[in-house]
């Protein structure tokens, strides 16, 4: 049985676009939540389908327990007080974000005064900073359900433009309307957030001994520029790429049911199950060699599932850290004044694989 799991990471929220190509090689794919027990949102089909067959789950690291009640009532003065207090409030929390460990004091200040409706002022700093981290990851959420509605408004917009082409029967080389077709992919990479959200859910996740589950998957190539970079830094060497997964980009709407292509080649399964776990050179060796021998069996089994000349083509690139942990990766490569002592960890001298979905 494919018991394979992708833990999406900065997101909290599905995307459909990101989830349809991994449901076809993960059993799931897993989303932190920054509040326990919060249903998912979600104008997509496929992604509420997902989440009846099990495909889709969430997990909650560090949750609020009695003190949910007060943060909900946070996030609620938010929407009630619209887009003055939302634009005040993320300026405090990422301002606090980019404060250094010698400014404990102001940041603790800081804090203190976004989250004085709450009476959490004089809980220790940990906490206050997992409560700020929470903050940005709703405001990243928030970000997302905005984007999300430009992005409909867009398809519409593109649907429009090809009807009125189809009728003046005009050539795609003189397509007057070409400007508009490009609007859709490039929205996300402008995400003001995004590195305030990636410091916030590392520091979320790995707070304490807790471990997202499965392999950590981004659709971010920023993200993983950042930790390429950091782990040149830090281990005078660079990230190879341990394998290449071609994947069908298709958003799933027409799709009927996930289809688990994994579950075809159960030998993929086996591989991509040892990625998520602490990974030694030699095994990461193994793995790629046996990847060269599987490919043309995947993209025969992709071909007949997804045809090229119907579905367009992404790739899910599986990148292998030797020598550390994915705990001290993500903290020194988003929050870099959280530092891990290479001796207090245990996984760090085996090493982890980051997977990278490129759209």
């Amino acid at each position: 049985m494919n018991t394979t799991l992708a833990c999406v990471f900065p997101e909290t929220l599905p995307d459909a676009g990101l989830l349809s190509p991994l449901v076809q090689v993960f059993a799931q794919v897993v989303h932190m939540q920054a509040v326990e027990n919060e249903p998912l949102q979600t104008d997509s089909e496929f992604v509420r389908l997902c989440l009846q067959q099990g495909r889709l789950q969430t997990f909650t690291p560090a949750p609020l327990g009695e003190d949910r009640q007060r943060f909900m009532a946070l996030v609620e003065d938010m929407r009630r007080h619209g887009a003055d207090y939302t634009t005040q409030l993320s300026m405090l929390t990422l301002a606090g974000l980019n404060r250094g460990g010698e400014q404990r004091e102001s940041t603790h200040a800081l804090i203190a005064d976004l989250l004085q409706r709450t009476d959490i002022r004089e809980k220790e700093e940990q906490q206050l900073q997992l409560w700020q981290s929470r903050l940005v990851l709703k405001l990243g959420e928030w970000f997302d359900q905005q984007q999300a509605d430009i992005d409909h408004a867009l398809e519409r917009i593109v649907s429009r433009q090809n009807t009125l082409l189809q009728e003046l029967r005009e050539e795609e080389e003189d397509n007057p309307f070409s400007l508009t077709a490009g609007l859709g992919e490039s929205s996300r990479a402008s995400d003001p957030l995004l590195r305030h959200r990636l410091k916030a859910w590392a520091r979320l996740c790995f707070h304490d001994q807790q471990k997202p589950p499965g392999l950590l998957v981004t659709g971010e190539a920023m993200a993983m520029e950042v930790l390429q970079e950091v782990y040149e830094k830090l281990c005078k060497q660079a990230a190879p790429t341990l394998l290449r997964l071609a994947l069908p980009l298709t958003a799933g709407e027409k799709t009927k049911s996930p289809v688990p292509l994994v579950s075809s080649l159960p030998e993929l399964e086996a591989l991509v199950q040892q990625l998520s776990e602490p990974l030694s050179a030699a095994r990461a060796g193994e793995i790629s060699t046996a990847w060269a021998a599987l490919s043309n069996s995947w993209q025969l089994l992709l071909e007949r599932h997804f045809p090229a000349a119907d579905t367009a083509r992404g790739t899910l690139e599986l990148v292998y850290f030797p020598g550390i942990s994915a705990k001290r990766l993500l903290l020194e490569g988003f929050a870099g004044s959280m530092r891990i002592a290479a001796s207090t960890d245990e996984e760090t001298e085996t090493g982890c694989c980051i997977g990278l979905v490129k759209r």
